[in-house]
C-alpha cells in the first residue's frame, strides 16, 4: 500500500489478524462526527477528547470508533461491530498504547515544567546565571 503523506504514521497491531492503524484528518473528522451521533448531537472535539486531561477516560464507544476509523484504510468493509469483537478487553492497556502511537502527532505530551522547591516556589531557573553584576565588585 502506498505511503500516505497526509496521514499520521502507520502503526501495526495484532487483532484477529495483523492489521494497521492510520489516521488522516478525514479519518479523525469522520470519527468525531460518529461520536457526535452516538452522543445524540452533543459535540466534543476529537482533539479535546484526545487531550492529556482526558487521558485514560475513553469509554467503549470512543475506543471502538477510533479503532474503526483508524482501521478502515486497510479494510473499508469493516464495521464497528467487527472492531468491537476484535478488541480484547484484557489487552486494553496495550491497545491503548498502540492507539496513542497512531495518534502520536495529535496527542503530544505536555512539556515537563521544572518543579519548584523550598520556600521560594517561583525561583525556578531555566538556565545558568549571567554571572556577577558589574556593581558587585
Amino acid at each position: 500500500m502506498a505511503e500516505k503523506i497526509n496521514a499520521l504514521p502507520l502503526v501495526e497491531l495484532e487483532l484477529d489478524k495483523k492489521r494497521s492503524l492510520r489516521f488522516t484528518m478525514g479519518a479523525l473528522r469522520r470519527a468525531e462526527k460518529r461520536l457526535d451521533e452516538i452522543r445524540g448531537g452533543q459535540h466534543v472535539s476529537i482533539f479535546e477528547l484526545l487531550s492529556e486531561e482526558n487521558k485514560r477516560k475513553l469509554g467503549p464507544d470512543e475506543i471502538i470508533v477510533l479503532f474503526h476509523h483508524g482501521l478502515l484504510h486497510d479494510d473499508p468493509n469493516l464495521t464497528e461491530e467487527d472492531v468491537a469483537d476484535m478488541l480484547d478487553v484484557r489487552q486494553l492497556d496495550a491497545l491503548g498504547q498502540r492507539l496513542a502511537e497512531a495518534l502520536g502527532a495529535v496527542v503530544k505530551p505536555k512539556a515537563s515544567v521544572p518543579e519548584a522547591s523550598g520556600d521560594r516556589p517561583l525561583a525556578v531557573s531555566p538556565g545558568s546565571s549571567s554571572g556577577p553584576s558589574p556593581d558587585s565588585k
